[in-house]
Order: C-alpha cells, then sequence, then structure tokens
C-alpha cells in the first residue's frame, strides 16, 4: 500500500507531506500522481489553517500556494496544470474537504464552524422568565451583605444573565469582571439552591485562576466534558453535561473545535456566560470564536470603567493605555512598573536574568516570576534566556541529579512547561511545573525503568524519558503561552531585533499577566513601536455569518449530528 501511496504516512501524521515527497520520488511515483496532488493540497490547507488560524482558505489561495510546492523544481510534463489540481478538489470534496462559496474548508473544521454556529443560534435569543424587578433586589441585598456597590455595567451584565440564556461578558484589566462573576454565582445560587454550576478555562493555569478569584472549583475544557484526540468526548450531543449554569473563562483562547465540543455537549436550557478580552491574542487554533460571536451580535456587554483602586495600579492603566494606542507613562512614586533603558540585544538578556534573579533572592518563588518574550529565537528569544536563567537560577550541583537526552537537559528544580496536550495525564499545553526528583519504578511488564517526576501546583506527573519530548525548560515562555496565567512579577524585552512581533496585543496581553510587578528592558523606539503597531491579520471564518444566517431558521445545511462523523480534531 505504501509503494502504491507513500501519501498515506502523512495521513497518520507519522510525517509532513515535503518528507513523503521525498519517499514518493525515491520509490518511482510519478509527480502527477493523483495521490500526491492530494496530499499537497491537504498539507497546504492544513498548515494555512493551523499556523495563520484560518478555517477554511479561498480557493485561488490554495491553488497558488499548492502549484508553488508541486512543480518548485518540475519541468515539462512532470508541472501539475491548474486544471489538475482544480479536479483533485472536485474529487476531495465532500471528504477531506469541503467548498463553499469559492471557500475551502478542512471538513473537519467546517462542521465544527456550521454546527457551533446553529447552536449559538439557538441560543441567540432565548430568554428566561425572572422579573427585572425582582432581579433589582437580589443585587441590592448582595450589595448590602458584601458591602459594594455595583456599577451600572455590572449590574446590567448580571440583570442580562440571570434574564437570557448566554451572555458575553468582556472588558480589560481592572473593570470589575471578577466581582460580577462572584455576584452573579452568588445570586443565581440564592435563586437556584439546587442547580448544577461549572466554571471552566481552556488552560490548567487559567482554571486555577478562576478557581482561585472565585472560591469556586473550575476545570479546564478538556477535563470536564471528558476530551480525548481523535475520540468523541465524554459528553456530547447524545450525553448532556449535567449542568445549568457554565462560566467559561479566557474565551478568546477557545479555537472553534473546542467551542463547538464544549456547545454540543450542554443541555438546550443550559445557561451560558462567556468572559474574555477581544484585545488579548486570539486562540492559538483555528477561528476567532470569541470575536465573531460579538460581531454576529450575540449578547454582549463590555464593561469600560476601570475601578478607583485599580486606577493606582500603573500596569492596569498603561495597560490600557497602550490597549488605546497611547505610549506608557512611568510614576517615578510608584513602584510597580519599571522601564530600563538599554538598546543591545545581549545586554537586554542578561538584565532580565539579573532582574530575575534579584527578585527570586527577595524571596518570590520561580513560580511567581514569568520572563516572557514575543519569539522563541533570537537573542533575546525564550530558547536563550531559558539557558541563561537556568544557569543563574538552578545551577549544576553535585547533589543535583540532571537527565541528558538528545540536546535536552532536565535538572532537578528545573522549570518546566508542558508544551503539548496530554490527555492521559490531564496536563495540558501551557501547564508549568517543577522537577521535584528522578527515581526508578516498574512499567506494566514489571521492566525497570527511569521516571521524572514533576510537580504541577500539588499535582505530580511521572514522565519517562521518551515523554520528556512534552517538556521545554519554563523559566522564560513566548507571550503565547503566558495566555490565561498570572505572576506577580513579570519581566519583558523590547528590542527591535523582534522587530516583526512588535505588536499592541503582544504588548497588552504580556502586561496583563502582572499582578504585582511590571519590568520592561529595551529601548523606547521598540516599546513605541509596538503601542503604535495594531495591524491584527485578519482570520478566514464565517462563523459570525453562519449565526446570523440560522438564526431565524429551523434547519442548517447540514444536521448537528454530522460532526460525529468527522472526528474530533
Amino acid at each position: 500500500m505504501l509503494k502504491e501511496n507513500p501519501y498515506t504516512l502523512t495521513e497518520l501524521n507519522l510525517i509532513g507531506f515535503l518528507k513523503a515527497d521525498e519517499i514518493a520520488k525515491r520509490i518511482g511515483t510519478i509527480p502527477t500522481s493523483g495521490y500526491r496532488i492530494e496530499a499537497c493540497l491537504k498539507y497546504v490547507l492544513h498548515n494555512s489553517c493551523f499556523q495563520s488560524g484560518h478555517t477554511y482558505m479561498v480557493e485561488e489561495q490554495l491553488l497558488e500556494e499548492a502549484t508553488k510546492a508541486l512543480n518548485h523544481n518540475a519541468y515539462g510534463e512532470d508541472a501539475i496544470s491548474a486544471e489538475e489540481l482544480e479536479n483533485s478538489i472536485m474529487n476531495m470534496d465532500g471528504k477531506s474537504i469541503v467548498m463553499e462559496d469559492k471557500c475551502v474548508y478542512p471538513s473537519f473544521l467546517y462542521h465544527h464552524e456550521q454546527n457551533l454556529a446553529w447552536k449559538l443560534s439557538r441560543m441567540k435569543s432565548a430568554q428566561d422568565g425572572i422579573s427585572t424587578p425582582y432581579l433589582e433586589k437580589q443585587i441590592d441585598k448582595y450589595q448590602k451583605k458584601h458591602g459594594i456597590i455595583l456599577a451600572s455595567e455590572q449590574r446590567k451584565a448580571i440583570q442580562e444573565l440571570l434574564t437570557r440564556q448566554l451572555l458575553i461578558l468582556t472588558g480589560g484589566p481592572g473593570t470589575g469582571k471578577t466581582t460580577v462573576i462572584r455576584t452573579m454565582i452568588n445570586i443565581y445560587e440564592q435563586l437556584f439552591s439546587n442547580h448544577r454550576i461549572r466554571l471552566v478555562a481552556p488552560t490548567g493555569k487559567a482554571s486555577r485562576k478562576l478557581a482561585e478569584v472565585t472560591g469556586k472549583e473550575a476545570s479546564t475544557i478538556h477535563r470536564l466534558i471528558g476530551y480525548r484526540q481523535g475520540e468523541i468526548p465524554e459528553y456530547h450531543q447524545d450525553n448532556k453535561l449535567p449542568c445549568d449554569l457554565l462560566i467559561i473563562d479566557e474565551m478568546s483562547m477557545v479555537d472553534v473545535s473546542l467551542a463547538n465540543n464544549l456547545m454540543q455537549a450542554l443541555n438546550k436550557n443550559t445557561k451560558v456566560l462567556f468572559v474574555g478580552d477581544t484585545d488579548q491574542l486570539p486562540s492559538v487554533g483555528p477561528g476567532n470564536v470569541l470575536r465573531d460571536m460579538i460581531q454576529a451580535g450575540l449578547p454582549a456587554i463590555k464593561l469600560t470603567e476601570v475601578f478607583r483602586q485599580a486606577q493606582e495600579s500603573q500596569i492596569i492603566r498603561n495597560a490600557h493605555r497602550v490597549n488605546q494606542g497611547k505610549f506608557i507613562v512611568f510614576d517615578k512614586e510608584k513602584d510597580d512598573f519599571y522601564f530600563l533603558v538599554q538598546q543591545y540585544p545581549k545586554k537586554i538578556a542578561e538584565l532580565l536574568v539579573r532582574g530575575a534573579s534579584r527578585f527570586h533572592e527577595l524571596g518570590y518563588d520561580l513560580s511567581d516570576i514569568l520572563v516572557l518574550s514575543p519569539m522563541r529565537k533570537g537573542p533575546v528569544g525564550t530558547e536563550i534566556l531559558n539557558g541563561m536563567l537556568r544557569d543563574k537560577l538552578n545551577p549544576s550541583g553535585a547533589t543535583k541529579q540532571e537527565w541528558t537526552i538528545g540536546k535536552n537537559l532536565f535538572r532537578l528544580g528545573d522549570k518546566v512547561i508542558q508544551i503539548k496536550n496530554n490527555y492521559d495525564k490531564q496536563i495540558f499545553n501551557g501547564d508549568m511545573g517543577v522537577i521535584t526528583g528522578f527515581r526508578k519504578t516498574t512499567d506494566d511488564d514489571g521492566n525497570a525503568i527511569d521516571v521524572m517526576v514533576v510537580d504541577y501546583f500539588g499535582k505530580e506527573i511521572i514522565y519517562t524519558k521518551t515523554e520528556t519530548k512534552e517538556l521545554n525548560l519554563g523559566y522564560a515562555i513566548t507571550i503565547h503561552k503566558a495566555q490565561g496565567g498570572e505572576a506577580p512579577i513579570v519581566l519583558i524585552p523590547a528590542t527591535t531585533s523582534h522587530y516583526m512581533m512588535l505588536a499592541r496585543n503582544l504588548m497588552y496581553t504580556a502586561m496583563t499577566r502582572a499582578k504585582e510587578k511590571m519590568v520592561v528592558i529595551g529601548t523606547e523606539k521598540a516599546l513605541n513601536t509596538a503601542v503604535a503597531n495594531n495591524q491584527i491579520m485578519k482570520r478566514n471564518s464565517r462563523l459570525a455569518e453562519r449565526i446570523n444566517k440560522y438564526t431565524n431558521s429551523y434547519e442548517p445545511a447540514q444536521r448537528e449530528d454530522d460532526i460525529w462523523e468527522y472526528g474530533n480534531v
């Protein structure tokens, strides 16, 4: 079978298209093979969706990029024609891809987007029977009991959720989103004491933060619905999640596939509160769900008032200034925001390490300190910074065990980050922990094996040597990886050596990770360039369009259960 079609290996995720193409060439597969053309189309489409966050590609662009990939060393009869590519797309349509109005989707993304739109359209106008005057009394009672006064926007948000089935709550730091969530939960519990409330977030650190600020149990979305890669989740459209009120935090991080899996698991009467900040980075995976839902006109409240206590924080004030395209201001009377001027990237890296070390000496744990960079490579990228920070904060010693696996070294006491979802261990991409030990144990066959122990906020996870490929050092991480989490101390570089990554939403996201102190090291030119650059790459998505299309209809083009036919990718 492989001799006939070596590109089958790409479908098994064993190798990529370019490697399969090399194998095909060696075994004599003709350049104009239909297998080759289809594999290339899938490769280009998948790369576009998962590297740029699109749910589809415009057909013309797909043809152009596939032609380049197929014909880069081809001449004459070996070159693939536009007609052959178009014929392959027609043959694939309805199988691995879906064509719609000159838009080409991977099938699974098409059905996720379509079914999510259908579900949200059904919830868009749904109303509850609770009267506003009664809610006003409950809100007044809560204020009196807790000695607080809610702003008008906050009161409106609480009323909207309790009179609707669905609400989106957005707002920047210091606008009181957490207060609204706590008040909503409290009043809902008073009104419906026997109802089940679930709190979720897309990552482990975001769910821990949600639990911390609400005083309620919270979990990841994956854990809540029992999601495992390539399988139907435990809770889905035919086995509904027992839940009456669902609160989803950090919704900007949720991609279209995960959003759909979650929404399909809900009963038709489950209330949903989506909480997020549209000005932060969008999801790593395909789609722009939070922004699309707001664009579609789903009920939404945006909190804009920054409260007096929050206004005292330079971190919050400057985060809002950055978000508005205004340059950062510094108050030397306060000690929560520092800008150290340094032009040379190598010196910037050294200052970041010295800064992290100083905070560590002052009593902050490794988990309290986040060193963030917009990139992995380069003189102030996470790869170089991780080595420098480890040497300073956790140097080698005679009593410290180490594992060297290929080019990677893991040391007792190292701060590490999980870089891949592991559903068996229930540890997810972005979770951070500390190596606490190395020991011997036995595997399922009774053989002695070496394992490494990583502590994730009290949860011990065991790794074999082969499993450590899922880990990176976590002393310095990218801003993308930090989203959803917070730390008392955040340090970031601002240098034109990262010119392509100097963007407002990256700077804003980095700043909103800091709870106590923010340190920026670099040049004013780099910092001001980032603030001025509000160019956000548009993501191809038709979710908003579909929600509006389905709102007044009873049947979408495909039934909701189509998604299970195509799997959960």
